[in-house]
């Protein structure tokens, strides 16, 4: 519930910033959540848990029509993400190979 409420603020702040400002500031924030998850050792649960409310924060973003920074804070996390960790990267972005995880 903390993280949320973290995440929530996070995504307020980041509405009240002009549009290149908005940017930046996804870009770090989604770089930021990426290196959160390598960064902690977390079951299978808490990395489905934790993608969700990444997805939260984009949709957040796109419903208050900020489109770019929805766009930028993705694609940071995923970049992130495939640069530091190539075989979480797979699991997560690979739509072929996709499992159920398990704890």
């Amino acid at each position: 519930m903390k993280k949320l409420l973290t995440l929530i603020v996070a995504v307020a702040a980041l509405c009240s910033c002009s549009d290149n400002k908005k940017v930046e500031a996804a870009q770090s924030l989604g770089q930021q959540h990426a290196c959160e998850i390598l960064d902690n050792e977390i079951t299978g649960r808490q990395l489905v848990l934790r993608l969700l409310e990444i997805r939260a924060i984009e949709h957040q973003l796109r419903q208050e029509g900020n489109h770019q920074a929805a766009a930028a804070y993705i694609e940071s996390f995923t970049t992130f993400i495939q640069t530091n960790n190539q075989e979480l990267a797979s699991i997560i972005f690979d739509t072929d190979s996709i499992s159920i995880v398990e704890d």
